[in-house]
């Protein structure tokens, strides 16, 4: 039985629901709260866009994915957070003037379309450098690929939309404003599944525009990232009319993302880097991302070579036009290696030197360049390593030539910014930036404590716990590559440490080095095989010492550290939507209690809960009253034994309303906890140790706290930005709130900041 209201419908752009969150912070008794930030600094995070001002060599801009925009005015030194307490903390990309410099545009909503690039609500303005911003419209386009200032009017501003990425809407294509943004026309659509992710402008020629239409369409299951409406429009009258480029480019089912740019210093030369899909066996397009899970089988997330997996598509295509459009020809002669391998979806920009049109770089999982207008190509990260420790992370997003100086590069990536001066033949790290998109944390019990986060494309990091006023920034160190996920530090002599890697690629670690060892579950039938998610859930038995819970499609437990495994239940999913290219129909949240014996939940991503109350005994699915979205996160109460907590997510189904429920036997009932909370999805929950009814709560904007057992609550956002939290972990022994934040990295607050409030929150 579900006890209470769903919650309401949420606007399509979520900018309406901000009003809420705002007037919460304000309101807030937790409102002078000031979280400190662990970092990881030296390991970056993704970075979507670098712009930078020709004759200003110190300064320029840093748009991440999540992590919010920055300025340096000393070449990376020092930094001001520029769009920190906005709507969204997802940037797709940026755009300065040129003939006024403190004008800055933000196109809202990441256009890399991973699972985890997050929506946005449009496009933002601000005339003084970043400290204070306008809405200026375009809400519902959700991810921008590009913006344009027309260089000779700062009026003139176009914005290449890319719609949902997990369903169709009719708010994509080009727009156009001529008066600053306070309207805009759409000059450009190609239909609801097809949106606009790049735009190049002609250089002495603002009338001239190259647009990239991708059609692409994703579901939790599954991605398409290729389709016939995908290629390459132009105008030359400034948008009025457009007519699609098809002499000598790719067309059909198998073109996805493109990239395109114009050179400087010949405006008739244009290229675009084409994603082509096309199988190079017999029957059809390579699912991208099942490539990637065969790989994960093996050393997976351990040796970074395991990510260059098999492609069995063309890949990365550079495509030349000589003639402004008119006529294209392919200039690479064969496969150009350590580019896209599967996941083109993910990359898609080219670049070309201002001074020299035969000159242009390639950025993908590598960064290359060529001299030759795309004929042969130099690697100019090679030798590095990819994850975290890298002096040049792999996975290239963003990379800015100084017009006046074309060997200086700005170079954005998956592990934050580089820097050259000499053409990219050396690179210095920019390591002083806190935007590591973390999934998971967890700390163990030794003396000194160890804190460990799972973070994306930086592996699992880990540091010690020193969090007192005269502690600088810990030292963080790697202890496995590839997408961190879950760990299960294993209390004992020597202790033991699990960590999970995406996919399940699961590894132990033992106490005073060396190698790790491989522990992922292999399933006792060979045409049965487990499907993990992309973070696979892993906990250690609160009452059982060495006891270890894994998840795949089946709940897996292990009594000897990961070395063996059994199944413990049968398969929770609906078993259907199996057959795409993304791992489903698996279990994504696991919660076992510290107060009854035996009890344990489990939550799947289409929508499955299930109880087993006690060892041994049979699992009972609890969730036919519940709407069916992605189970995030379940808390098994250390209060009471027979209530849970239940977290839900409807990201992926492109709902952004919040779904939060309560149960006081054991999921037979259950009761919705939404109260006031705004219209935002929700990732983490956790419960105070010390009072039952003090709840806190992650949403995809921040944090919140319940003083009446989730009835109504408060915002706890205190001095953190706008930015998702994806888990939460009380340090019980030291009364420490951990949050990880998916871009401004670990932030920790004493429970004692929290406590000495609640007077004053208990009035309000």
């Amino acid at each position: 039985m579900l006890l209470g209201t769903l919650a309401a419908a949420a606007p399509e752009s979520g900018l309406e629901e901000f009003s809420r969150v705002i007037a919460l912070r304000r309101e807030s008794p937790f409102r002078g709260l000031s979280w400190k930030n662990l970092g990881p600094f030296y390991c970056g995070g993704r970075v979507v866009d670098i712009e930078g001002y020709a004759g200003s060599p110190g300064r320029f801009w840093v748009a991440t994915a999540t992590g919010g925009l920055w300025l340096t005015e000393d070449g990376g030194q020092s930094w001001r957070g520029c769009f920190e307490r906005e709507a969204t903390a997802s940037i797709g990309d940026i755009a300065v003037g040129r003939l006024d410099e403190a004008l800055v545009w933000l196109g809202s909503g990441e256009s890399n379309a991973q699972g985890q690039s997050y929506p946005g609500c449009g496009v933002f303005k601000s005339g003084d450098g970043g400290r204070s911003w306008r809405h200026m419209g375009l809400a519902a386009t959700r991810h921008v690929g590009r913006v344009l200032i027309d260089p000779g009017d700062s009026d003139t501003v176009y914005v290449a939309a890319m719609g949902s990425l997990f369903h169709a809407n009719p708010e994509r294509g080009v727009y156009k404003s001529v008066n600053g943004g306070r309207s805009w026309e759409k000059v450009l659509f190609v239909s609801e599944r097809t949106g606009v992710v790049d735009l190049a402008m002609e250089p002495g020629d603002s009338n001239v525009l190259y647009a990239a239409a991708w059609q692409r369409e994703r579901q939790p299951w599954d991605f398409s990232g290729s389709g016939p409406e995908s290629g390459v429009y132009k105008t030359s009258d400034g948008g009025r009319t457009w007519v699609k480029l098809v002499s000598g480019l790719p067309s059909g089912p198998h073109v996805g993302r493109v990239g395109l740019a114009v050179g400087r210093s010949n405006p008739k030369v244009v290229y675009a880097l084409v994603d082509n899909q096309k199988s190079l066996e017999r029957g059809g397009r390579m699912n991208g991302i099942r490539g990637l899970v065969r790989r994960q089988g093996g050393r997976g997330a351990v040796d970074p070579e395991e990510r260059r997996f098999d492609p069995n598509i063309v890949g990365a295509e550079v495509y030349r036009s000589d003639d402004a459009g008119a006529h294209w020809r392919k200039v690479n002669g064969g496969p150009i290696e350590e580019m896209y391998f599967t996941y083109g979806f993910y990359f898609g920009q080219i670049r070309v030197a201002p001074d020299d049109a035969e000159r242009i770089y390639l950025l993908g999982v590598s960064l290359q360049v060529s001299a030759d207008g795309g004929r042969t190509y130099e690697r100019l990260d090679s030798g590095q390593l990819p994850f975290a420790d890298a002096r040049v992370h792999r996975d290239h997003h963003a990379l800015w030539i100084d017009p006046g100086d074309p060997r200086r590069l700005l170079l954005g990536n998956d592990g934050g910014v580089n820097l050259s001066a000499d053409g990219g033949k050396s690179w210095s790290k920019v390591a002083n930036l806190s935007i590591s998109q973390c999934y998971t944390v967890i700390a163990d019990d030794e003396r000194p404590a160890t804190v460990f986060i799972g973070t994306q494309d930086n592996g699992v990091l880990a540091a010690p716990l020193a969090v007192g006023d005269a502690a600088g920034p810990p030292l963080w160190r790697m202890l496995l590559g590839g997408d961190g996920a879950f760990v299960a530090p294993l209390a004992g002599d020597p202790p033991t440490l699990l960590a999970a890697a995406q996919f399940g690629a699961l590894v132990r670690l033992e106490a005073g080095g060396g190698a790790p060892t491989q522990v992922k579950p292999k399933p006792p039938r060979l045409f049965e095989p487990y499907r993990f998610n992309w973070l696979a859930p892993l906990l250690t038995s609160p009452r059982r010492t060495g006891e270890v819970f894994f998840a795949a499609n089946k709940v897996l437990r292990s009594l000897d550290r990961g070395s063996t495994w059994q199944e413990i239940s049968p398969d929770l999913s609906n078993m259907k939507n199996t057959g795409g290219d993304t791992p489903y129909a698996t279990v994504t949240a696991l919660a076992a209690s510290e107060l009854a014996p035996g009890l344990l939940y489990a939550g799947t991503d289409d929508g499955n809960v299930w109880v087993r109350t006690g060892n041994e005994k049979p699992w009972r699915k609890v969730s036919q009253a519940l709407p069916g979205k992605w189970v995030s996160r379940i808390v098994a109460s250390r209060h009471r034994s027979q209530r849970v907590f239940l977290v839900m997510n409807g990201r992926m189904q492109g709902d952004d309303r919040a779904y939060l429920f309560e149960s006081e036997n054991l999921g037979l009932d259950w009761k919705v906890l939404r109260g006031n909370l705004p219209a935002e999805p929700l990732n983490a929950l956790a419960e105070d140790p010390e009072d039952e009814d003090l709840l806190y709560l992650g949403s995809d904007r921040g944090l919140y706290a319940s003083l009446d057992a989730g009835s109504s609550w408060l915002s706890l956002q205190g001095d953190l930005p706008t930015v998702p939290v994806s888990d939460l972990f009380i340090y019980r022994r030291d009364r420490l709130m951990l949050v990880a934040t998916f871009g401004r990295g670990l932030c920790f607050l004493p429970l004692s900041e929290i406590k000495k409030r609640l007077p004053a929150a208990a009035k309000s």
